[in-house]
């Protein structure tokens, strides 16, 4: 099958939807299927760029006229059995997330494939839909021309995935004549051997209980219940560390003054970003990964999924975003987003019992390799752009 993909962001730029991109075209192309992709990534990296099956596109973004028009000559001579459009909207304009444009780009790539053939297969897989629309500057000015922005695009496309389940749910129940389906995202870092040269034993002692967050800034992140944990752990258990991936030093000091744990300075590491395989033995050499959401856990969180693929526990949140179809307690360390104090509970819990962290991890490994993995979400994906409407 030759399947094209438009994602606006591929590695070497790590992110949720660049990443997801690169994992799902790996997969396909272990099935021999063809593969060409068209992003805003100038110099891409992958170790399948020299498949003979695979080909790439650089579009710059905003996605003008020019460069909508190169696009469509190239995949008229690719001539795709199925094209795949990653949504998330600030990733198609350069400023705001919104490209007035581009619901009437879509139109005419689905007018085209129609005519080219209209077998051809169009899904639209949604990470983000838009900025929430309330009655504030940002949710008025940036939230409702966002909606509007990809209600036009979710009408015109014929199949619609989304990676999280509230989404899914909201718009299945107000479109129900639409083929909408779920796929969740797979974890955003490869696993390696712990015998990379990390110096990890320079940085942490060997004999430390490392608690690791990995992940920006994002606002959704609950630092706040993290350093109160730690907070909590560390008056009892001093050999432990808690270790921020993706976070400077510089970074982790304004938060833990910002927070009052300033006293945590001298136990909290900012490592900053890292390559993948520096994170992957991170995760490795953790005792517990942190992930608190304001929004909750979801099948979207590729570091959570990270944890798992690792068969790392993982202690998380449950709030709006939350899978409510996925019984999330069996395999993971959960708590009500609203309870920061049974955050901390939870984690002191998990600290003085080891075998229980154990057998958690394993288990989240387990549904992982069976829910979440590559190879589990390709095959739907296939199913999905094989299945005629």
């Amino acid at each position: 099958m030759k399947i094209a993909v438009i994602s606006p962001t591929f590695p070497p730029d790590h992110c949720g939807i660049g990443d997801y991109s690169a994992r799902v075209v790996e997969e396909f192309l272990n099935r021999n299927e063809q593969v060409s992709v068209w992003s805003c990534q100038k110099n891409p990296q992958a170790n399948y760029l020299t498949s003979n099956n695979f080909k790439y596109f650089y579009t710059p973004r905003p996605w003008g006229p020019v460069t909508f028009c190169s696009f469509l000559i190239e995949l008229k001579k690719f001539s795709p059995e199925a094209v795949i459009v990653q949504y998330i909207p600030y990733l198609f304009a350069k400023k705001w997330g919104i490209h007035p444009l581009l619901p009437f780009w879509i139109l005419i790539l689905r007018f085209i494939l129609y005519l080219l053939n209209p077998s051809i297969s169009l899904l639209l897989i949604v990470h983000e839909s838009n900025y929430p629309v309330r009655f504030d500057l940002k949710g008025i000015c940036l939230g409702l021309p966002q909606w509007f922005q990809f209600v036009f695009i979710f009408l015109i496309c014929p199949k619609i995935s989304f990676t999280f389940e509230s989404a899914y749910k909201k718009y299945k129940n107000f479109f129900f004549w639409k083929w909408l389906y779920l796929i969740p995202v797979g974890a955003n870092i490869k696993r390696v051997q712990m015998d990379w040269d990390i110096p990890i034993d320079e940085i942490v002692p060997k004999e430390a209980k490392i608690l690791l967050h990995f992940g920006g800034a994002h606002p959704t992140n609950l630092f706040e219940y993290e350093f109160a944990a730690f907070d909590a752990i560390f008056k009892n258990l001093k050999n432990t560390k808690l270790v921020f991936v993706g976070l400077t030093q510089e970074k982790i000091n304004v938060l833990l003054d910002q927070y009052n744990f300033s006293h945590l300075k001298s136990a909290v590491i900012g490592l900053g970003y890292l390559m993948e395989a520096e994170v992957s033995v991170w995760i490795s050499r953790s005792y517990l990964v942190l992930a608190p959401f304001l929004d909750g856990i979801s099948t979207r969180r590729t570091s959570a999924m990270a944890a798992f693929d690792h068969g790392k526990p993982l202690l998380t949140t449950r709030s709006w975003s939350t899978n409510s179809s996925i019984a999330w307690e069996e395999f993971c360390f959960i708590v009500p987003m609203q309870e920061k104090q049974k955050f901390i509970e939870k984690a002191v819990f998990i600290l003085e019992n080891s075998e229980e962290a154990k057998s958690t991890g394993e288990r989240g490994k387990k549904y992982y390799d069976a829910h979440f993995s590559y190879p589990v979400i390709t095959n739907k994906i296939l199913s999905i752009i094989n299945f005629k409407n």
